[in-house]
């Protein structure tokens, strides 16, 4: 099974059948279809589930090299609508697209990442606030190990200041039969990048 039907899979099992097959350069509302409950499995056991939830960018899997994972998507405020990471989908509106081509700079000209062989996702897959991450990160670790199990990246950037996600990353390398370099970058927003 190739890298994309995987990943198609392992959202299904997030967000139940509400994701349709994932395509590169498709409006998030496009990619969910209406009516299913999402992030089902985690709905008793998660305060988080009924947030922003978002979809990972990318342009290719096949040839990722490089993931970069956040904590979480960045906005509570649109509870129960789909996105992109860093709200890639919203490039058509003015007070998101200087957002939006700040961290693509950041990504690919600063940290000179390939954007076709660079994947961002995050570690849960629903907004949560800062203080309640390393509880609701025991919610999602295992479909953020899927993830990378899947992907199999040279190269994995987190953006966190949270000990409990680089441990776990760290801990993983150990039981993968592949390696991959793990760095800590600082988040886009934090740079003055004028």
């Amino acid at each position: 099974m190739d890298k994309k039907k995987q990943i198609e899979l392992l959202y299904k099992q997030i967000f139940g059948n509400k994701i349709l097959p994932l395509e590169y350069g498709k409006n998030p509302i496009d990619l969910v279809q209406q009516g299913d409950d999402k992030c089902k499995k985690c709905k008793h056991n998660c305060t988080s589930y009924k947030n922003r939830q978002d979809l990972p960018y990318f342009k290719s899997f096949e040839k990722v090299k490089t993931m970069v994972i956040a904590e979480s998507p960045g906005s509570g405020i649109e509870k129960g609508n789909m996105g992109f990471v860093f709200g890639w989908e919203q490039f058509e509106k003015d007070n998101a697209k200087k957002i939006i081509l700040k961290y693509e700079n950041y990504f690919f000209k600063i940290l000179n990442l390939n954007r076709d062989e660079t994947y961002i996702t995050d570690a849960i897959k629903c907004y949560t606030p800062k203080n309640e991450f390393s509880n609701t990160f025991i919610n999602c670790k295992d479909y953020l190990k899927e993830e990378i199990k899947i992907l199999k990246p040279e190269t994995i950037l987190v953006i966190s200041k949270h000990n409990s996600l680089k441990a776990y990353l760290e801990e993983l390398k150990i039981n993968f039969s592949f390696n991959y370099n793990l760095k800590i970058i600082p988040h886009p927003s934090n740079q003055n990048m004028s």
